[in-house]
């Protein structure tokens, strides 16, 4: 007897592989050469309710930093939006990141309705270009040179970002030290885009009729992006350095919702670990959280 879970996930990757299939056959002869140029890439960000955060002013805590490590990339063609029943207060005064609210239940797990509220607002607002929707979530952090490269590169397929690192913010809070771990491909199961969802970037080109909405409402899971973009006819490139810092341990995460976060914790403390402040400057992380960085001790003179 196989296990019921075990059926069901034969069965929806059969209906993935389907409905790939469906989607090159009806999209891919308007997605015809010479392929026009990206020039956006849209971050589309869910946002748990207040009546379900267990923190609320740590939730928009925990935003701004992911919104401050959005300003500060070096290309400038970006657009956020923050998807939720509430706006929260701390919204940068930024004419790139705005909110869009939702009016629907705000059950203990909406993510499938946000995503699809996220969606048709991306469908909506680009028509006239083409662009990368990156799923980005509300704790994450991404690199300052992420957007750079994606629209430098510009694939016309998508990115993965299978290397990345991991920071407990738990520990962060207790101490002011930032305690990372590195995430990867090296590590089997433990790449970036297996343990945090905010991990690609999908080429999307609105302007000539692609039902890139079905495509996006049917990524499925990020532990298997790769896999089930290829159903669909795109080839995730990885990105070639760590492209973001997963933020777990804070209290609100769903692993913490639930009452798992054991597992990742434990997960976490089996990976190696990063120089830190290699990191913190890569990422700006003591700007972004407002710590003061160690001090450097001056190198010891001649004797």
């Amino acid at each position: 007897m196989f296990p019921l879970k075990a059926v069901k996930q034969w069965l929806a990757r059969g209906l993935r592989r389907v409905r790939g299939w469906v989607w090159q056959a009806l999209n891919r002869p308007r997605l015809t050469v010479p392929r026009p140029p990206a020039d956006l890439v849209w971050f589309a960000i869910p946002l748990v309710s207040r009546r379900r955060a267990p923190d609320w002013g740590r939730i928009e805590r925990d935003l701004a930093v992911t919104l401050a490590a959005l300003l500060v990339q070096t290309d400038t063609r970006w657009t956020a939006v923050v998807c939720g029943q509430d706006r929260p207060a701390t919204l940068p005064d930024d004419p790139r990141i705005r909110f869009h609210k939702v009016d629907i239940p705000d059950r203990f797990n909406d993510q499938r309705q946000k995503g699809r509220a996220m969606v048709a607002e991306f469908v909506r607002q680009r028509r006239s270009g083409v662009s990368y929707y990156v799923k980005l979530d509300a704790d994450d952090i991404l690199h300052p040179a992420l957007v750079a490269y994606i629209l430098g590169d510009d694939n016309g397929q998508g990115y993965l970002f299978d290397r990345g690192h991991a920071l407990d913010a738990g520990h962060l809070d207790a101490t002011g030290d930032l305690r990372l771990a590195q995430l990867a491909p090296e590590h089997p199961g433990r790449a970036f885009h297996q343990q945090c969802g905010s991990c690609a970037a999908f080429w999307c080109d609105l302007t000539r009729g692609a039902d890139f909405a079905a495509l996006l409402n049917n990524r499925g899971n990020h532990i298997f992006l790769d896999r089930n973009l290829a159903d669909f006819g795109f080839h995730l490139a990885p990105v070639p350095f760590p492209a973001g810092i997963y933020v777990l341990n804070h209290g609100n995460n769903m692993q913490a919702r639930k009452g798992v976060i054991h597992h990742k914790l434990a997960m976490f403390d089996q990976l190696p670990e990063p120089d830190p402040l290699a990191v913190a400057r890569d990422f700006g992380l003591y700007r972004l959280y407002g710590l003061t960085p160690p001090a450097i001790p001056p190198a010891s003179g001649p004797r």
